[in-house]
C-alpha cells in the first residue's frame, strides 16, 4: 500500500516534469528559428489575416506563414487587399503550390461565400499528406474525420493526415544518429581501406554528395 501511495504521485510529477522540459526545449528551439513548420493559409480576407497574425505572434509555436491562396469571393470582393502577406495564387492552384513550396500545414480560412471549396481543399491536402487546420470562426466550416482543439482561445478542427508526431520523429532521428555513429566507429577500418582504394583508382573526392528532396519538398 505504501508503494502504491508513493507510486501514483511520483508518476504524475514525472509526467508533468518530462512534458514541461520537452515543451521548454521546443519553445527555445522554435524561438531561435529551428524546428519550424510552414503554414499555407487558404483564404485572403480579414479573418485569414487575423489568423496568420495570431500564428506568427506566438513564435514559440514554431509556425511560419508562407502566404495566402485567394478564394473566388476574395478576388471578387477585393478582400485580398486586407492581407499583408503575399497572395501566392488562387485556390485552384493549390496542388501546384504544394508541389513547389515547402508546406507542412494548411489552414483553411475561407469566407462564407467560398464554403463550397472547404471539403475539396481538405481532401486534396489529405492526398498530399498535409495537416489541415480549420478555425471554427464561421458556421458550417466543419467536415467529418477531425478533432476539435483549442488554439489561442479559438476552436480549431484538426485533420492530421501527415506526420504530426513530433516526439516520435525526434526519437527516430536520435536513434538514426546513434546507430549510424556506432556503425561508423565499428566499420572505420573497412571504410579506410575503401577510401584508399577509391583514391588510388579514381582520385578524389571519396564521398559522394547530392542534394535530395525530403519531407514536403525540403532539400537536404
Amino acid at each position: 500500500r505504501l508503494f502504491l501511495i508513493l507510486l501514483f504521485p511520483a508518476q504524475a510529477v514525472a509526467t508533468v516534469a518530462t512534458r514541461t522540459l520537452i515543451r521548454v526545449a521546443f519553445v527555445r528551439l522554435r524561438s531561435r528559428g529551428y524546428n519550424l513548420r510552414y503554414v499555407l493559409v487558404v483564404g485572403a480576407n480579414p479573418s485569414a489575416q487575423v489568423f496568420a497574425d495570431a500564428i506568427e505572434r506566438h513564435r514559440e509555436l514554431g509556425l511560419r506563414v508562407v502566404g495566402h491562396l485567394a478564394g473566388p469571393a476574395d478576388r471578387a470582393s477585393g478582400a485580398t487587399a486586407a492581407v499583408s502577406r503575399p497572395v501566392i495564387g488562387d485556390i485552384d492552384e493549390i496542388e501546384t503550390v504544394l508541389h513547389e513550396t515547402v508546406v507542412d500545414e494548411v489552414a483553411i480560412c475561407l469566407s462564407a461565400d467560398d464554403r463550397a471549396h472547404l471539403e475539396p481543399v481538405a481532401r486534396l491536402c489529405e492526398d498530399e499528406g498535409r495537416i489541415v487546420r480549420i478555425p471554427q470562426t464561421e458556421p458550417g466550416m466543419f467536415i467529418p474525420g477531425g478533432s476539435v482543439e483549442d488554439f489561442l482561445g479559438t476552436p480549431m478542427l484538426s485533420l492530421a493526415y501527415g506526420p504530426d508526431r513530433t516526439i516520435a520523429l525526434f526519437a527516430k532521428r536520435l536513434i538514426d544518429v546513434v546507430l549510424a555513429t556506432i556503425g561508423l566507429i565499428v566499420l572505420a577500418p573497412v571504410f579506410g581501406v575503401f577510401a584508399l582504394a577509391i583514391i588510388a583508382a579514381d582520385g578524389r573526392p571519396v564521398l559522394f554528395r547530392q542534394v535530395r528532396v525530403g519531407l514536403h519538398g525540403r532539400p537536404f
